[in-house]
């Protein structure tokens, strides 16, 4: 970092326009001083840039320092540009006629009042940003008013935009968050191939209506051409602008950095890693370059530096590193509590078959996740915004461990994953593995959580549709490697066709034959039955389990008390009461009265090889039924209507 600051250099307008912005301090607010306090540590050349604007573009009124920063900021964010790169090339004052800045979002409800602001214009040399603000900065809003970037006549249906953003993030391995479309535009297709025919491919001449799709991936263009819905979609590389491999000049002591990392950690040698991917990148704190979740975001230093993504025998791991290769980080712990990182690390420490200690397991990703159960545990009264939990992957080297888990350390050990995902020593490529739980998870409208691969198997396809046609694709014979994967959820599963290098095809026979393997529920056993209930009780779930082991008691009396305790709590100091009206008590009995035929003393066991669920036993006045939290979201319809309701009570 010291160096990159070091080849800052003010320049004779950087002077001038500091000395500007001394002189706004004396009438600057309190909230403005504290502004300017954090801008310190911002390039000079952030500055120099609002200077430089154009001279038919100077108004009388200067655009104020705040704005400006504000604006170069959210581009250098979101396109990863430095912001020395940026140019503000005109701005006008103007007054908003709606607490939008005249730009609402769908749906959204804009309060109706004049709003005074600035309409700012940034380029790079290549293209323009047209943003609108506030008069501090503090509330902005891109605008997509160029017809040449985003045709806003037509509406993009939700279907192509999902389809499109997940063609993206698997070519740019960056999540759909970091995506962003800025041109749509309707197009009718001559052929079949959606004008994208390639050698070897035979090409149906008729018209295909459809759409012209533009994804922004930090700072690059990837141009899409699909059909009317979405369900063909095809990648025009020629219009496309993306940076090769080859092309990236990965600087040769980043390399050896990362390569000497990877090698000592997993006791790989050097000759059997290799560096695939490396992209430029700007990230607004030099600690968002270590993973750390408590990175103070207020105050933008914007660091560059590398992402690079190395290949293993067994798996990909992604580095960040600076651009002097000082800081070579993998490891994802800081992105997680040190209680929770300390704790999952030990268990995958203890589950790994070779000698090895917590301290020397890496958390090679961490992906934040909606908790449907929220980390209360269904205390009352709760008023902790806990509604958040993380899937973390910890590794030896060669070995993986899913988890789910919170910040307070309760953890879930999700699957094991040897060599990405190897079934009879079948490996499958990490990027396909995880492309393939994305699509599962969208089918099923699942969290990619509750998945796991539960079978592959090598296959050679007799031609490049991998034995499936799609309609006006003509597919040419030739053999193509691959395999048949197999996804399930512990009851239901899902088959997929995968051709090398990254082919991926939905397979609905088969996985009309799978289904025929659903688990089934069976009875609970007489001796492991929970007694009935007690006179004056309505409902009870115990929920057991999980990484902490805890058994938890709630019960609903007919007087409207919820009442929750936990075994083995001598005490008592863990119990909690709750009131609930009487409206909702004959709701709730009302919605049990339905469902009594689904409580006949039946288990929806857990999948074979699952660990650590939390198991929920629920009794009504007709019986009991027992579930486990990976098969919750397949139970008959009438169970998972109460189980949601007694959620909703417990909130």
């Amino acid at each position: 970092m010291k160096s990159f600051w070091k080849n800052q250099r003010i320049t004779k307008g950087g002077h001038i326009f500091t000395i500007l912005v001394m002189t706004g301090i004396l009438s600057s607010t309190s909230s403005d001083l504290l502004l300017l306090k954090s801008a310190t540590a911002t390039p000079i050349n952030t500055l120099v840039a609002v200077k430089e604007v154009g001279k038919d573009n100077l108004k009388k009124d200067s655009l104020p320092p705040p704005v400006a920063r504000a604006v170069l900021r959210d581009i250098s964010r979101q396109q990863g540009i430095l912001p020395s790169r940026l140019k503000i090339i005109e701005y006008n004052r103007k007054t908003w006629r709606n607490g939008c800045l005249e730009l609402p979002r769908p749906d959204e409800l804009c309060t109706q009042v004049l709003v005074p602001g600035w309409q700012v214009v940034v380029s790079d040399g290549n293209q323009k940003w047209i943003y609108h603000t506030n008069n501090n900065g503090r509330s902005l809003r891109w605008a997509n008013t160029d017809p040449s970037w985003f045709d806003s006549s037509n509406n993009l249906p939700k279907s192509v935009r999902n389809a499109v953003l997940q063609a993206a993030s698997r070519r740019s391995h960056k999540p759909v968050s970091r995506l962003k479309i800025i041109q749509a535009q309707r197009r009718t297709w001559r052929d079949g191939c959606l004008e994208l025919g390639g050698p070897g491919i035979n090409c149906i001449q008729v018209l295909v209506p459809g759409w012209r799709v533009v994804v922004s991936v930090d700072g690059e263009k990837l141009v899409y051409h699909t059909n009317e819905s979405g369900s063909l979609i095809r990648f025009n590389e020629k219009e496309s602008k993306v940076t090769a491999i080859s092309d990236r000049v990965l600087p040769q002591g980043i390399k050896n950095a990362v390569l000497r990392d990877a090698s000592e950690w997993s006791k790989l040698s050097i000759s059997s890693l290799r560096i695939v991917k490396s992209d430029r990148h700007v990230w607004g704190n030099p600690c968002e370059v270590t993973f750390d979740r408590t990175c103070n975001k207020a105050s933008y230093l914007p660091t560059p530096g590398w992402i690079v993504t190395v290949d293993s025998p067994n798996q990909q791991w992604i580095y960040h590193v600076s651009d002097d290769a000082s800081v070579v980080v993998l490891d994802r712990a800081p992105s997680l509590s040190e209680v929770a990182a300390k704790l999952i690390k030990q268990d995958a420490a203890k589950l790994s078959q070779a000698p090895v200690s917590a301290s020397q397991l890496r958390i090679i990703k961490v992906q934040r996740l909606l908790d449907e159960n929220t980390a209360c545990q269904g205390t009352f009264n709760c008023t902790r915004p806990a509604t958040f939990s993380w899937q973390a992957t910890v590794s030896d080297g060669r070995k993986s461990w899913v988890y789910r888990v919170k910040d307070n350390g309760e953890a879930t050990l999700l699957w094991t994953q040897a060599a990405n995902f190897s079934s009879e020593n079948i490996t499958i490529p990490q990027f396909i593995a995880d492309t393939i739980l994305t699509r599962a998870s969208q089918k099923l409208e699942l969290p990619v959580s509750q998945l796991r691969i539960v079978q592959a198997q090598q296959k050679q396809w007799r031609d490049r549709c991998l034995g499936i046609s799609e309609p006006l694709i003509l597919c040419t014979p030739a053999v193509v490697p691959g395999w048949l994967v197999t996804v399930s959820d512990g009851q239901q599963h899902l088959v997929y066709r995968v051709g090398k290098p990254d082919i991926i095809k939905f397979d609905k026979r088969a996985t009309k034959l799978a289904s025929k393997n659903y688990l089934q529920a069976v009875p609970i056993p007489i001796n492991e039955l929970p007694p009935p209930l007690e006179s004056g009780m309505v409902f009870r779930e115990i929920s057991s389990g999980g990484f902490t082991g805890r058994t938890y008691e709630t019960f609903l009396l007919d007087d409207g008390r919820l009442i929750r305790l936990r075994s083995g709590d001598v005490n008592d100091s863990e119990r909690s009461v709750r009131q609930i009206s009487l409206k909702q008590l004959r709701q709730f009995q009302r919605l049990l009265k339905k469902a009594a035929d689904e409580f006949r003393n039946l288990s929806y066991p857990a999948p074979a090889g699952a660990a650590d669920y939390i198991t929920h036993t629920l009794t009504s006045p007709d019986g009991s039924v027992q579930f486990n939290s990976i098969s919750q979201d397949h139970l008959p319809k009438n169970l998972q209507l109460v189980f949601q309701a007694w959620n909703q009570l417990l909130q």
